[in-house]
């Protein structure tokens, strides 16, 4: 499949298996994190400058606190992202802007499977040609 990623509404999926969406609750705090098959799933993308991207989800702009991936009414908190499609593996990795080299990650080991919070942490690629990258950090942009 080609890049798809558009401005726009969608919903943002892990490749992990089941291919789960992620999304923040219903509820509406200052801020909570974004969770795996979270219930308010409706992302927005929009374009920031230089190629990067805003994302929003349930209302929320989204931002990092220490390491986790959070859904915030702060404006101030907003993040932009670098979004990079991986043809091999047909699926995205979600950076922050400040280029650390952090991606967004659904952790293998947490106890709950559903409403595990989104962190970042270090992107991990092999050292082939092609690289390819760990599941828990390749993400889906679905299109209406």
């Amino acid at each position: 499949m080609p890049n798809n990623l558009k401005p726009g509404k969608c919903v943002v999926r892990s490749v992990m298996t089941g291919q789960p969406q992620l999304g923040v609750n219903h509820t509406k705090p200052g801020m909570q994190p974004v969770i795996v098959n979270g219930p308010s799933h409706e992302w927005l993308v929009s374009k920031a400058d230089g190629g990067r991207f805003f994302l929003n989800v349930g209302g929320y702009h989204t931002g990092l606190f220490e390491t986790a991936v959070y859904g915030t009414i702060h404006e101030a908190d907003r993040r932009e992202w670098i979004i990079t499609h991986r043809k091999e593996q047909d699926a995205y990795t979600i950076e922050a802007k400040d280029g650390d080299g952090r991606g967004w990650t659904v952790p293998y080991d947490h106890v709950q499977p559903d409403r595990t919070p989104v962190t970042v942490a270090p992107i991990i690629a092999t050292a082939s040609l092609p690289p390819f990258f760990s599941p828990a950090q390749l993400f889906r942009f679905d299109y209406d």
